[in-house]
C-alpha cells in the first residue's frame, strides 16, 4: 500500500522486506521501519495516517495480529472526505 504525506513522501508497506519507507521528492528512497524477522511489522501490505494532526502512521499487515503504529516526520494528506 501506499500513501502520501504533506511533503509530498510517498510512503510505502513492503511486504516482503518487513518493512516501511518513503520515497522522497526527489526520488530516494528511505527506510523508516525495517524488522527483518516479521516480529511487529510481518509482510505490512497498507499504510494510513491518523492521530492528532494525521502524524501516526497505521500498518496493515498480512502476518500480523496487531495493527503497528509510529509516529512520522509530517502529517499524512487528507483523504478526499476528510476535506472541511
Amino acid at each position: 500500500g501506499i500513501a502520501f504525506d504533506e511533503a509530498g513522501n510517498l510512503w510505502v508497506a513492503f511486504p516482503v522486506a518487513n518493512a516501511v519507507g518513503y520515497i522522497d521528492p526527489q526520488g530516494a528512497l528511505n527506510l523508516y521501519a525495517e524488522d527483518p524477522q516479521g516480529i511487529v511489522l510481518s509482510s505490512p501490505a497498507n499504510i494510513c495516517f491518523g492521530g492528532k494532526n494525521r502524524r501516526t502512521a497505521f500498518i496493515g499487515s498480512l502476518g500480523g495480529t496487531n495493527v503497528p503504529c509510529f509516529e512520522v516526520p509530517y502529517p499524512g494528506m487528507r483523504l478526499v472526505h476528510q476535506e472541511n
